[in-house]
């Protein structure tokens, strides 16, 4: 039993270390995506890279407010949230019962997809270069 239980703790501390690290990485990542948005809107005067850098940072303040709402209303649903039991809705029910506990992260998709369109519309309206002159002879 003791080795059964050694063997399940250390797989489930490689899962945390493994999760922390891939968090770590997620942020870090964020952040240059967003240094770099805002850098290439200055360096390209290109009011859509600044937009796109500022959607993201709006979208990591509702990521910051989302997770732990949608924790709490989770949390508070109680019973109800359970379907197959006789305290739940019936089956029709299922996907209104999921918009009011999910509209947190429904709010953080929609602000991920304006940041998305953004990048896109700033990476097209970047101006191309000339080519380079070709030497007459």
């Amino acid at each position: 039993m003791s080795q059964a239980f050694g063997q399940l703790f250390a797989w489930l501390l490689g899962v945390v270390v493994t999760g922390l690290v891939l968090v770590g990485l997620v942020i870090t990542v964020f952040i240059l995506d967003i240094v770099a948005h805002l850098r290439a809107g200055k360096t390209f005067n290109n009011k859509w890279f600044k937009i796109a850098g500022w959607m993201r940072i709006i979208l990591a303040i509702a990521i910051v407010v989302a997770i732990p709402l949608t924790v709490f209303l989770i949390s508070s649903a109680g019973p109800s949230m359970l379907p197959s039991t006789l305290f739940g809705p019936p089956y029709g029910a299922i996907l209104p019962l999921l918009l009011t506990i999910f509209w947190p992260i429904l709010i953080v998709l929609v602000i991920g997809l304006l940041a998305t369109i953004f990048s896109i519309i700033a990476f097209f309206t970047i101006p191309e270069e000339a080519p380079p002159a070709q030497p007459s002879s």
